[in-house]
Parts: structure tokens; sequence; C-alpha cells
């Protein structure tokens, strides 16, 4: 009896003090999606956490935060010349595993899914014509895998940086669109530049998106008691 009580005391022990925790977080990142390659992506992450209990001297906490990231792609080719730029507000639920290193040094491993809607604007171009069309009803999911450590500046404040990699899948609905078309007179007559014969046929609307992206974090994380 008294032993297993030993061994259930060293598996499985008290949570610290301060059991809550609230972490701010921008981050910066490359990627790819459907459309071409992601270049600038960037967000800004809100989100606490409440440690449980040590498993191991393992933390474990469920996390809860939100997103907002911008991103845009620049699909480039012999012709088409086509810029889309996302804008999302997401919703995220997790769980981080974390682990003392020293009295100031962590390391922490954290994934997490979640939902969200946002905004679309997309320009498509080629040498003679551009198209703008009017998207609506943005959503996005999504799902994190986040690697990183912490050192203590203070007791309860402490500086982060992590490895991020989100793959996530958008979809959208295309409400309408105008097309601009050079070559036109002042009587809207198309004056064709090569052949005597062309064909103007309407856009095949692309309506969702896979992307992945990988990024880096720096943030701030304060500690609070439980």
């Amino acid at each position: 009896m008294l032993l297993a009580s030993l061994v259930s005391a060293l598996v499985l022990t008290q949570a610290p003090t301060d059991r809550w925790a609230c972490d701010l977080a921008p981050s910066l990142g490359v990627g790819s999606a459907d459309e071409g390659d992601i270049d600038n992506f960037t967000s800004l992450s809100l989100g606490c956490r409440y440690e449980l209990f040590q498993f191991y001297g393992i933390g474990v906490s469920p996390t809860i935060a939100l997103d907002k990231q911008m991103w845009s792609v620049y699909e480039g080719g012999s012709q088409a010349k086509n810029i889309y730029g996302y804008e999302t507000q997401d919703y995220l639920f997790g769980l981080r595993f974390s682990r003392d290193l020293s009295e100031r040094t962590k390391i922490f491993y954290g994934f997490a899914a979640g939902f969200g809607t946002g905004s679309l604007e997309l320009t498509e171009s080629t040498t003679q014509t551009s198209l703008n069309a009017d998207y609506n009803g943005l959503t996005q999911r999504l799902m994190t895998h986040t690697l990183g450590g912490s050192y203590g500046l203070t007791d309860r404040l402490a500086l982060s940086i992590a490895w991020q990699r989100q793959d996530s899948t958008q979809k959208w609905n295309v409400s309408g669109s105008d097309i601009f078309v050079q070559n036109v007179d002042n009587n809207n007559s198309l004056t064709l530049t090569d052949g005597n014969s062309t064909s103007l046929t309407g856009s095949s609307y692309r309506t969702k998106n896979s992307t992945s992206v990988n990024s880096i974090q720096i943030g701030l994380s304060l500690s609070f008691g439980g």
C-alpha cells in the first residue's frame, strides 16, 4: 500500500501554484497553397491555458486561443498574374505539454484545431484582361502543431520562441464579377490582335483552397495563480 502511494505520487503530481497562463505571440511564415506559394503569412495569437496536472514532470494544459491571420498568394505564369489576399479570425482549442529544464527554462509542444471566418480578395489578370470578383462567406478550418521553448524573465513573465506548422482549408462563395478586356474601341467593338476569332467564356471560379504554412512565433507569457 505504501509502495503504491509512492509510485502514484511520483507519476501524477500536483501542478504548480501558478496554473493559469496567457500568451501573446505574433508570427511570420511562408508556405504553399493550391494557387501557388505563400510568401508573407502573418498572424497574431492571444490565448490562455490552465495546467491540470503533471505526469512524470510533464505539465498537461488545455488551451484556447483567438488568432488573427493574413496572407497573400501571387500566382504568376506565362499569361495569368493572379493575386489572392486572405484575412481570417479563428478560434483554436487544444492541448499543450511542457517540461521544466531549469528554474527558468521550459520546452513545450502543443496541438490545436479550430475554425474561423474571414474575407478574400482576388484580382485575376493577363496581358489583355483583368477580372475582379466578389467573394463572401469565407470559412476556414485549421490544425496547428507547435514546438518551442521559453525563458522566464521574471517569476511570472516569460519570453517564448517556437516553430509552428499549420494545415488549413478555406471555402467561400462567388456572388458576381466584372471583367475588363483591352483592345475594345469606343463602340465596344473588340479588336483582335492575333487571328480572326476568339472565345470569351466565363471563368471557372475556385471556391475552396488548401494551405500549409511553417512559421516562427516569438511571444510573451504571463502566468498567475490557480
